[in-house]
């Protein structure tokens, strides 16, 4: 099938974007390039285009999951689009963005650099709370966590 339209590409995202990020953990080497392959063409197709909106739930909840089952390049992947997922968030879902991102932050201690990364993207939801009432700002409980906490912290000073 053709994807020749914003909203085919976004459907497609969808529903196989993080299937696919998942067969570059598990399938063997054929699969992987197969797989490399279709992401690099679909990075080509949307990288330009912000109107196409990417699985953000999903792939930080894979990003949570246990990081032991992820290889370097899917967790790699991952990022990649939850980098890209993340730019295309309003600015009040970059707030609800928050806790999951620190859920996947919680999930990759063990990597500084996926940690750096993810830190980065909570950018926007900081300068969208700093634009807030205190009244209105979100409950952020996982900041309690210390180890989250100590990371955000030394990463901002």
């Amino acid at each position: 099938a053709s994807l020749n339209d914003d909203a085919k590409l976004e459907q497609f995202a969808r529903a196989s974007l993080l299937e696919i990020i998942r067969l570059l953990s598990s399938g063997g080497s054929p699969t992987r390039s197969k797989g490399i392959e279709l992401l690099s063409h679909f990075n080509r197709r949307i990288r330009g285009n912000t109107d196409i909106a990417l699985p953000f739930d999903d792939l930080v909840a894979y990003l949570s999951s246990d990081s032991s089952q992820r290889n370097i390049i899917a967790t790699n992947f991952a990022m990649v689009y939850l980098k890209m997922a993340v730019n295309r968030l309003n600015e009040d879902d970059r707030i609800r963005a928050l806790p999951l991102l620190f859920n996947a932050l919680r999930a990759n201690m063990a990597d500084k650099n996926v940690v750096d990364q993810i830190v980065l993207l909570t950018i926007g939801g900081w300068m969208r709370i700093s634009q807030l009432n205190s009244e209105k700002w979100p409950n952020l409980k996982e900041l309690i966590d210390a180890p989250i906490r100590a990371h955000i912290l030394q990463f901002f000073t």
